[in-house]
This record gives C-alpha cells, structure tokens and sequence, in this order.
C-alpha cells in the first residue's frame, strides 16, 4: 500500500529494479528515477485499487487471477502487457504514455470504465476475448 502523499521509487537512482508485487493499492507515486526502464509486475489474485500516479520509464505487466484497477492520471513511458486477470482503468490516461502500446493475452481482459475516452494507441489482443456477462 503506498499512502496518499507517499512515494517509491523503483530503482536506486542509476539502476532500475524488476519488482514484482501481490497487490498494487493506494494513492501515492510509484516511479523510475533512473535512465533505463523497470519493470513492475503486479501478480494479484484480489481487486486492487491504486489511484495514484504511475510515472517515468515503466513497464507495466499484470500477471494473477485478479482485478487491478488504475485510477490515477498515469504517466508512465513504458509499455503494458495485461497476461492475465483484468486491468482496469478508470483515467483517459490509465495506460500512462498510450503511445508506447498495450497487450492483452489471450483469457486476459483490458477494461476502460467510467465513460473516459483513451488517446490512440497501439493496441494488441492475442487470442479470443473474454466473454462479458449478460447479467447485471
């Protein structure tokens, strides 16, 4: 959990980390102070709600069962890869810098909720989608 006004930093400064969380909640910022890029995976099986800022050279990959919802104004360069589980975004800039492109394994879901319209964006869907429920 990083809490409103918090802040982590995924590298030390001159070398990025490959960090790997179970759950991704909280409204702080997450960012890469250094040059090259982290990686951050989030290996959740839960509904996890971050409505913070992602930020700097990241990529993004949600991995586990789970729910990862981003609410946040993102800002991250990196690219994102939804694995498994859903990514939910709430922020016409939930996927950070659109540019950078996002994919979706096949079983995998990419959410957009809350009526917001996303940049255009490289987008890459691998396999079948996931079937939406038709009950409310």
């Amino acid at each position: 959990m990083i809490g409103a006004g918090g802040a982590v930093d995924l590298s030390d400064g001159a070398s990025p980390f490959l960090q790997v969380m179970t759950d991704l909640n909280g409204a702080g910022l997450l960012t890469n102070s250094a040059i090259g890029f982290a990686l951050l995976t989030v290996n959740s099986v839960n509904t996890d709600t971050y409505s913070g800022i992602i930020s700097g050279p990241i990529n993004l990959q949600k991995e586990g069962s789970g729910t990862l919802i981003l609410a946040g104004a993102n800002s991250y360069t990196g690219t994102t890869a939804v694995n498994a589980g859903a990514l939910r975004i709430q922020n016409a800039s939930g996927l950070g810098n659109a540019l950078a492109g996002a994919t979706v394994a096949s079983g995998a879901a990419l959410e957009i909720q809350g009526g917001v319209a996303v940049a255009a964006a490289p987008l890459a869907i691998r396999g079948l989608r996931r079937p939406r429920s038709l009950h409310p």
